[in-house]
């Protein structure tokens, strides 16, 4: 059985590694590029172009030819680079969803593609949604917290809201759900650490625009990995036996 298993979540992870550098390219990077161009200086808010070459000249058509070829280089480089992180991060993710859906399983519930979607969301409520309530998605150029006090809060926030979900899905009573909910809401009544001061040099316009759609690109991975592991695994795992008291 873990060969199988193993097999599915590397073709969940596959699947969802290409649909990941799909949506990044399409709705995140330009957002990135745009912000490194505010953080380099040749954009300022409010002020438009600083510096910028006139247009038509020799010398600037002589330095954007070899840069035109730099960055095309530099872009194949970066969605090769893309897709061996994404396809190591989603088949670790796979696993770990397969895991829980062998207990599910082995404890009498059905796994099938709706079910691993639904599995795949509540790694999305956990992994992004609830971290992102204190510490959203930022793009370059944008004033943070220390980072270690950030990393701290953030698994603090992703392990006590895994294990509140899994309370919850796995021992459905009220006593079972309340704590679930508790450890949920912990974290967030905490607070994540935040900066003294608000500020940045990247127009907050396209801040907020990189993070909805940071999380909506989240959504929609993590959602394709648990319906492509809840496929795979009506077609390559065995059926466990329920487990008994």
């Amino acid at each position: 059985m873990t060969r199988q298993i193993f097999a599915g979540a590397l073709f969940a992870g596959l699947v969802a590694a290409a649909l990941a550098v799909v949506l990044q390219m399409w709705l995140l990077v330009p957002l990135i590029l745009e912000a490194e161009r505010y953080e380099s200086g040749e954009l300022v808010h409010f002020a438009g172009l600083a510096n910028a070459p006139e247009a038509g000249g020799a010398d600037a058509q002589a330095m954007a030819e070899p840069a035109a070829a730099e960055a095309e280089i530099s872009l194949i480089e970066r969605n090769l680079m893309t897709f061996s992180v994404d396809f190591v991060m989603f088949t670790g993710y796979a696993l770990v969803l397969a895991a829980f859906m062998a207990l599910r399983q082995a404890a009498g519930g059905a796994v099938g593609v709706m079910s691993g979607a639904l599995w795949g969301l509540g790694a999305f409520v956990a992994l992004n949604l609830a971290p992102s309530v204190g510490l959203p998605p930022e793009l370059p150029g944008i004033p943070a917290a220390d980072l270690a006090a950030r990393k701290v809060w953030w698994v603090a926030t992703v392990a006590a809201t895994g294990a509140g979900l899994a309370l919850i899905a796995f021992r459905p009573g009220l006593w079972q759900v309340a704590a679930g909910v508790a450890l949920i809401a912990l974290p967030q009544i905490y607070g994540a650490p935040q900066t003294a001061e608000f500020g940045g040099i990247v127009p907050p316009e396209l801040s907020a625009e990189f993070a909805a759609r940071s999380l909506a690109v989240a959504a929609a991975q993590l959602a394709t990995l648990g319906a492509v592991l809840g496929y795979a695994w009506t077609r390559l795992a065995p059926v466990a036996r329920p487990l008994t008291a």
